[in-house]
């Protein structure tokens, strides 16, 4: 009975825990570039993946392209697996920040079960 005690706090503790860090449907889009503060030579994170705005990669702004009306689109530096490439892309695939690391706060959130015994 102890064990499922123990389980069952350790089960709240970690939805608690995880409910403020999992990326939200909007999360990824709230730190999107402002095109207009954008310069050449400027970082920023590159976003490969449209299905996924939590992976990004870094980037150097090479180039900001006026010529279509209506439209900014950018030439960027990235390197990726140890190559460095050009790319085009548009502003929605740029973002301000990296993506929030879970990987590493989830494992200073580990608590063990044999702490939970012990308290209790």
């Amino acid at each position: 009975e102890a064990l499922c005690r123990g389980i069952a706090v350790l089960s709240q503790l970690v939805s608690l825990e995880f409910s403020s860090i999992r990326p939200a449907e909007s999360m990824g889009n709230n730190d999107k570039i402002q095109t207009d503060q954008m310069h050449e030579g400027d970082m920023a994170w590159y976003v490969p993946d449209s299905n996924n705005a939590m992976l990004r990669e870094p980037c150097t702004i090479i180039k900001i392209h006026k010529d279509l009306p209506g439209e900014i689109y950018f030439t960027i530096k990235v390197e990726s697996n140890g190559n460095v490439q050009e790319r085009q892309t548009v502003a929605d695939r740029l973002r301000a920040s990296p993506a929030t690391d879970v990987s590493n706060h989830a494992v200073d959130s580990v608590v063990s079960v044999d702490s939970i015994d012990s308290a209790t």
